[in-house]
């Protein structure tokens, strides 16, 4: 039982911390722009799926198709779904400058990973209490649920500690300059 939960912690944590890479710091990764939905072949696909994406400087994105007939359906998902980004097509590759971020860009994003915290927090009581359930339905005796309940909830608040703990730094990583 134990390990099923803390297969469930290593998820909302995972899921986090993915979040968290989709935000804008004062550098680029490429996961900004990685899962970019591009309607191509029928159906709609990642951007990484559809072409090789690299940073060759620390606010630069380059964006090259593995298939050039597609660039101009990149450029417009590009623009849709990240209508702060210019891309720029190049012949046979994208490319996306960012400015350093301005402050107000720099709050909503930790406006934004505030969400995301609250979103892994929610995540964690839904944990809790489908946790509670299963201890309640295995027909212990009382001495054992107790221990049981009160090994689940100290494990949860060591959770939310180390939610809390990856939020701070994050907010620290996006607020400086």
């Amino acid at each position: 039982m134990w390990s099923s939960l803390d297969k469930e912690f290593g998820e909302i944590f995972e899921r986090l911390e993915n979040n968290f890479k989709k935000l804008y710091v004062s550098r680029v990764h490429p996961d900004l722009v990685a899962n970019v939905l591009v309607v191509a072949y029928g159906s709609e696909m990642k951007l990484n799926e559809l072409a090789n994406i690299t940073i060759p400087s620390a606010r630069t994105i380059e964006i090259k198709p593995y298939d050039i007939s597609l660039i101009q359906e990149i450029n417009k998902a590009i623009q849709k779904h990240k209508p702060e980004f210019s891309p720029i097509v190049q012949s046979d590759l994208i490319r996306i400058s960012l400015l350093p971020p301005t402050e107000e860009t720099r709050k909503r994003s930790v406006k934004e990973a505030k969400e995301y915290l609250e979103k892994a927090k929610v995540a964690l009581r839904v944990v809790r209490k489908d946790f509670q359930v299963l201890i309640k339905k295995e027909e212990l005796s009382e001495d054992l649920e107790k221990k049981n309940m009160n090994e689940l909830d100290s494990k949860i608040k060591v959770m939310n500690g180390r939610l809390e703990e990856i939020y701070s730094k994050k907010e620290k990583e996006l607020m400086t300059i």
